[in-house]
């Protein structure tokens, strides 16, 4: 349900913000916000599954490394803070854009408080966490839209981010409170520090990789396009990843089982992966074949006639959202199996190809080239690599058999 509130909260909010705001600022805002997201990873040192493990494993010094996390996580926050101030002094010749830069890395000060979120999944309570970040996301999407009402300018849309995390962490630590939490703060163990970055190094630049290559096409298409484009195409994006929650739904809902099938039947484990694999490709073909041939109308009834040069690039990356999900349930499979590793090389993949392709693409077909671009980039990683490999090639086989219904 949160995901579902938050996805749904962040298009529908989109949407309202792009048409009063226009491709240029829209642009602006996206840019500004995918530079600070790339050095999220940074801020958070990977301790959304680390510290969870941690603390599952010593419950006793729970305010410990609670204490340790949020400090380390706040060295993280200033460190990225600081990268991002420099990417603005050499790289942004505009100071306004600046400006945005630094509220918009602001909001990285307040990441520490996820520790409290990571508290209560260890604890298998994490609806108390969903609750409260459910609630700060629908108030932050009502102070967005009354922005958009009062005709409020971009620089109050860009602190409106800031409040966004503000809300979620002062209602996470109300939630703290409430369940009578102990208190964290002032619990630092220098002796936890070593073994708790050992730990999440590997993390981190796995998710550092996922971060560039989830913001590299808007960073390009904002170098070679300009704005106006980068707000296009952010269109376009945030109509194809409003569909991938549900592949994440699926697959953290469906771990356990899958886990428990391969214990007791491994051909039972089998057939139902195949199954899933199926159920995600199969509910997005659909949508990818409407897009096809009804992608003008969409955007115009969602992002206005200022965005119908996104339908293109639109109808693209529909196509990709099947391998997008495809690639989610592939860390659902990884997890079972205990090849986790495999995950990194695949982002460094789409990360590798994707960069290569837009440097190509992007100067000669635009935002249409970009979006070639995440299409192959995705077929690649979470299809064709596990050809190469002997160890996934049952897997790709089950990748088939889903993709032609072959359920058995």
């Amino acid at each position: 349900m949160e995901s579902i509130v938050k996805i749904s909260a962040s298009f529908l909010v989109a949407i309202f913000i792009a048409r009063y705001l226009g491709p240029k600022h829209f642009g602006i805002l996206t840019y500004v916000i995918s530079i600070v997201y790339l050095f999220m990873a940074l801020s958070r040192l990977g301790m959304e599954n680390i510290l969870v493990r941690e603390l599952v494993r010593h419950p006793d010094k729970r305010h410990e490394y609670m204490g340790t996390a949020f400090l380390l996580m706040l060295y993280g926050s200033i460190l990225s803070i600081g990268i991002v101030a420099l990417f603005g002094y050499f790289y942004e010749q505009d100071p306004q854009i600046n400006l945005y830069l630094l509220l918009v890395a602001a909001s990285l000060l307040l990441q520490p408080f996820f520790v409290i979120d990571y508290n209560f999944q260890s604890k298998v309570k994490a609806k108390y966490s969903s609750i409260a970040k459910s609630l700060a996301t629908l108030l932050g999407a009502l102070v967005k839209i009354y922005l958009v009402l009062v005709k409020a300018d971009l620089i109050y849309f860009v602190i409106a981010y800031l409040i966004d995390y503000l809300l979620i962490s002062l209602f996470l630590y109300g939630m703290h409170l409430n369940q009578r939490e102990p208190s964290f703060f002032f619990h630092f163990q220098k002796k936890i520090v070593k073994p708790l970055l050992k730990s999440a190094m590997p993390l981190v630049f796995a998710s550092l990789t996922m971060s560039l290559y989830i913001t590299a096409d808007k960073l390009l298409i904002k170098h070679f396009l300009g704005l106006d484009e980068l707000g296009v195409y952010s269109a376009a994006s945030k109509l194809y990843e409003g569909l991938l929650f549900f592949p994440i739904v699926v697959g953290t809902s469906l771990l356990p089982a899958l886990v428990k099938l391969k214990q007791t039947s491994f051909k039972s484990y089998h057939r139902n992966l195949t199954r899933i694999f199926s159920l995600i490709i199969w509910t997005h073909i659909p949508i990818a074949l409407v897009s096809l041939f009804y992608s003008q109308e969409i955007i115009l009834l969602t992002f206005g006639n200022a965005y119908i040069h996104a339908s293109t690039s639109m109808a693209v990356l529909m196509w990709a959202s099947i391998f997008i999900g495809v690639g989610t349930i592939n860390y659902t499979y990884f997890s079972v199996e205990k090849m986790e590793n495999k995950l990194i090389l695949r982002t460094l993949t789409a990360l590798l190809v994707n960069l290569s392709l837009d440097i190509i693409l992007i100067p000669l077909y635009g935002i249409e080239g970009a979006a070639i671009a995440t299409l192959v980039s995705v077929v690649t990683a979470y299809y064709l690599l596990d050809a190469l490999d002997t160890q996934t090639r049952m897997l790709l086989k089950v990748k088939t058999k889903a993709f032609f219904l072959q359920i058995t």
